[in-house]
This record gives structure tokens, sequence and C-alpha cells, in this order.
């Protein structure tokens, strides 16, 4: 029986830095989810997120305070969410764990995946969706969220 501090439901993470395989091995060999997959077992079930089009807010780069929007423009043919894309369903959800044969052999081969986090990247690194995630969560379009002001603590100072 589980002490009173032990989950005993499933964790769920979503994307890159808690992926079974590193879309950048050379700054980050061993993603995070690796190593929650082998702390947890099958107690953690990887979350992939992938859309079509649409808008995000990032950093332009590592020297910059204040995220801008960016728009997203449908991905070229090959890529991973260009063939997702070409689902019938708008936005759906894929459990990877119990794909048939046919679809595991495209989803275990690595392709270009979009991989966007704090910064802007135009860079597309390949990706294995069913070496990386359980499920993959295909959404059509997003939408940036509307950030609010923008404050900085330094000092214990605020800034605007």
């Amino acid at each position: 029986m589980a002490g009173p501090h032990e989950r005993q439901d499933p964790a769920v993470f979503n994307n890159g830095h808690v992926a079974y395989t590193s879309d950048n091995p050379q700054e980050f060999p061993e993603p995070v989810g690796a190593f929650l997959r082998k702390k947890l077992g099958r107690k953690y079930v990887s979350v992939g997120l992938t859309f079509s089009e649409g808008s995000l807010n990032a950093l332009p780069d590592f020297t910059a305070r204040q995220p801008q929007k960016y728009a997203v423009d449908l991905a070229p043919a090959g890529h991973n969410e260009h063939t997702l894309g070409q689902v019938r369903h708008r936005d759906f959800a894929l459990d990877l764990r119990t794909a048939p044969p046919a679809a595991r052999a495209w989803l275990d081969t690595a392709h270009p995946t979009r991989s966007y986090g704090l910064y802007w990247s135009d860079q597309d690194p390949e990706a294995a969706l069913g070496r990386s995630y359980d499920i993959v969560i295909h959404l059509h379009r997003v939408e940036a969220a509307r950030l609010r002001a923008f404050a900085s603590v330094k000092d214990g100072q605020s800034y605007r």
C-alpha cells in the first residue's frame, strides 16, 4: 500500500523536456522524460502537442526580456505536423501505445518536427513521435496568449 504522500495515479507531462527521446541530443542527451519513465515506469505518461498553424509567444533570443508574437504557417510536406494535419478530424488525441502496425512504422521514423519553447526557433529538428511520446494531441490552429503587462523583479524592486 502506498504511503500518504505517494501518488498512485499516473503523472502526465508535455513535450520536449519530458519526452523519452531528445530532439537536441548535443545539448540535452537524455530528456527528463527518460528519467521519469525509469523512476515511475508505466505510471509516467508522456504527452506531446503538435499543431498545424497559428501563432505563439516566445523570446527572440537569450538576451531578450520581452516575448514577441510569432506567426506559424502550415508545416511543409514531410513534417510530422503536416501529416497529422491531413487526418480528417480537426483536433484530436492519439494514443500511440495502441497504434496499428502501419501507423507504428511512420510514428517510429524521425521526421522534421516543429519545436517551440521559451525561445523562438525556425529550426525543425527531427523527432519520431512514437519513440518520444505515449500520446500526441494535434490541434488544427492555436493562438498566442494575450500577455499581461510584463514586470520583472530586480534587487527586490518591481520594474515595468
